[in-house]
């Protein structure tokens, strides 16, 4: 996996200093029949790499919550809702069989 990430690492580095060498003609890029006239190669570069950081932050803030979720969940010792339907269903607690807590 390591070897797979560092070539990737490197096909990436070759394409961003391709763009950046190479020429500035313009570009007319096409997005859902929409033409847009007089951008530069640079340009269009940069705005998928914008894009491409936006979305990576998106997935890391969605992690971190679910993250954050599964641990909160596991330290209280259960869900909210398994608890309250075990306990409308007239069985015990499952958090009061859990040890006690000390005392501050």
């Amino acid at each position: 996996m390591v070897v797979l990430g560092l070539i990737f690492v490197v096909l990436a580095i070759a394409c961003g200093v391709g763009v950046l060498l190479g020429n500035g003609n313009a570009v007319s890029p096409e997005w859902y029949g929409l033409t847009l006239d007089g951008f530069s190669v640079l340009s269009v570069y940069v705005a998928g790499l914008v894009t491409m950081l936006v979305l990576l932050l998106g997935v890391w803030l969605m992690r971190r919550g679910v993250r954050r979720t599964v641990h909160a969940r596991r330290t209280r010792g259960g869900s909210a809702p398994a608890r309250s339907r075990a306990v409308s269903a007239g069985g015990d607690d499952p958090a009061e069989d859990a040890a006690p807590q000390p005392r501050t």
